[in-house]
């Protein structure tokens, strides 16, 4: 989840990251305040203070985003019909029913190069 590493310019860096959220990074003097930053940051990620959105991208579905921008944006295109039944047949793949943060980039692959799923 954390990991400290020492840069070129002799300063430490905090690096501490969790699916779904964006990695967050900060620069010390000295490594043991490197290290209890990353300590206080993953203490307060487990606490819900930080990465609030983490719980809105796990109750989020890709489909729901999907059917969104079909029904706001799509409908203003001149492309209008054709775009709905690419989405309209998108939304029949198996991964667009996971959570946000549980989709992954392999997922958009296996559906651009006609992979079936692996579930």
């Amino acid at each position: 989840m954390s990991s400290i590493r020492r840069r070129k310019s002799g300063k430490w860096q905090a690096l501490v990251r969790l699916q779904g959220l964006r990695p967050l990074s900060r620069t010390f003097e000295q490594k043991r305040d490197a290290l209890m930053w990353a300590r206080q940051t993953e203490t307060q990620i487990e606490r819900g203070e930080l990465g609030a959105g983490l719980d809105v991208l796990r109750k989020t579905s890709l489909a729901s985003l999907i059917e969104r921008y079909r029904d706001t944006i799509t409908i203003l295109k001149r492309s209008c019909a054709s775009e709905t039944v690419l989405i309209n047949a998108l939304l029949r793949q198996p991964f667009t029913r996971l959570s946000i943060s549980a989709v992954t980039p392999q997922h958009f692959a296996d559906y651009r190069d006609g992979n079936p799923p692996l579930d």
